[in-house]
């Protein structure tokens, strides 16, 4: 019977993978989908904080402007660096 299944999704956790590739190793073994946006939208949002990070360290006060436009546009962007092309929703919520 595992021999017939032929791909098995899961969050790619290397004792996940042992164990499929031992009992089914015909089985392609793919990331599912949920963990894969959960990955991406984590490392968006880091990615999003180390931006921020970087703009309020900076000391030049000839860029405060720049640096006040810059931190509102960081504020506003996590969910719409997140939201869902199609409908509207964001994609956190599909991983929280």
């Amino acid at each position: 019977m595992l021999e017939q299944i032929e791909e098995v999704s899961i969050d790619l956790w290397l004792s996940y993978k042992n164990l499929v590739k031992e009992l089914m190793p015909s089985a392609e073994v793919v990331a599912d989908r949920f963990h894969v946006m959960k990955q991406i939208n984590q490392e968006l949002d880091e990615q999003r904080k180390a931006e921020k990070r970087a703009v309020e360290a900076q000391k030049n006060k000839k860029q405060k402007a720049e640096k006040e436009a810059r931190l509102e546009v960081l504020k506003r962007s996590k969910y719409s660096l997140l939201k869902n092309e199609k409908d509207g929703s964001s994609l956190l919520g599909m991983v929280r």
